[in-house]
């Protein structure tokens, strides 16, 4: 399991300059993920809302990057809950 911590310092540093295009790119290509499923709903919602969600929502979704691709997935189909995440609750 990742830290959240960890990954909400790392990600502050990542979203200080998150509106230049390099940023974004790399968000896009962290959401291609090894099961197809995942990247169907994954990469469609960093091309067309990514930009309009809050800092919060943003750090949020960059920390659900650093998971296991089943635990996004069963997050994602409702199995189970990321109480651990906070603000993740809102993304998904």
């Amino acid at each position: 399991m990742v830290d959240v911590c960890v990954v909400f310092s790392t990600t502050s540093n990542i979203l200080a300059g998150m509106q230049s295009h390099h940023d974004l790119k790399e968000i896009y290509w962290r959401s291609r993920r090894g099961m197809l499923e995942l990247e169907l709903k994954l990469v469609p919602f960093v091309r067309d809302c990514f930009n309009d969600l809050t800092q919060a929502e943003k750090a949020a979704y960059v920390a659900l990057l650093s998971e296991e691709d089943w635990q996004i997935f069963d997050w994602l189909q409702g199995r189970t809950d990321p109480d651990h995440l906070g603000a993740l609750r809102q993304v998904l």
